[in-house]
């Protein structure tokens, strides 16, 4: 009975090891915007753009998880809500982006259909890193279901509307990691 049960150990060892391979990929985005609204100065939205790797986009590849890293902070407010939704809109090779510009809607042109997890902030913590999950959205854009325009961090619009919170993004800290398997 132990010959058998060593036998099976080594057996799932080996045609693991051989079938799948997980990888673990750290992207530093291609290029990350700020924008803020003419009206509303807490209202400062980022924009991120990841140019993906080309073997994502290989049959073979699994997409496990995808997450958004960056470290941000709210002041002004106990706590602070950000959301995380895929831009719709190609941005990301224009030299200018602003509020209005080259948005059809003043303040980008995203998706709320599909998003990332949103993000609570802690005032009393101040600035940390935040984790978002965004695995649907990066199977989204590597299917060829949804254009990959990047994402938009956008500050809950009823806490700028029922408190005096400030939102503050570090935009360098801003990376993707995702896990994959082939």
């Amino acid at each position: 009975m132990r010959n058998h049960a060593v036998l099976i150990v080594l057996l799932v060892a080996v045609l693991g090891a051989a079938s799948i391979q997980a990888k673990e990929l750290i992207i530093s985005p291609s290029k990350v915007e700020a924008i803020v609204s003419p009206t509303e100065a807490r209202d400062s939205r980022v924009l991120v753009y990841f140019e993906l790797p080309r073997e994502l986009y290989g049959k073979k590849v699994e997409i496990d998880k995808a997450s958004l890293v960056f470290e941000a902070q709210v002041t002004d407010a106990e706590y602070g809500l950000v959301h995380i939704f895929p831009v719709t809109r190609a941005w990301q090779t224009e030299a200018s982006v602003a509020w209005s510009s080259p948005w059809e809607k003043a303040g980008g042109d995203f998706t709320q259909l599909i998003a990332g997890k949103c993000v609570t902030l802690k005032a009393a913590n101040g600035e940390k890193e935040i984790l978002s999950d965004v695995t649907f959205i990066v199977m989204d854009w590597v299917s060829g279901r949804l254009d990959n325009n990047g994402l938009i961090l956008v500050p809950s619009q009823e806490d700028l509307v029922d408190s005096a919170a400030t939102y503050g993004f570090e935009k360098g800290s801003i990376k993707l990691i995702i896990e994959c398997t082939e």
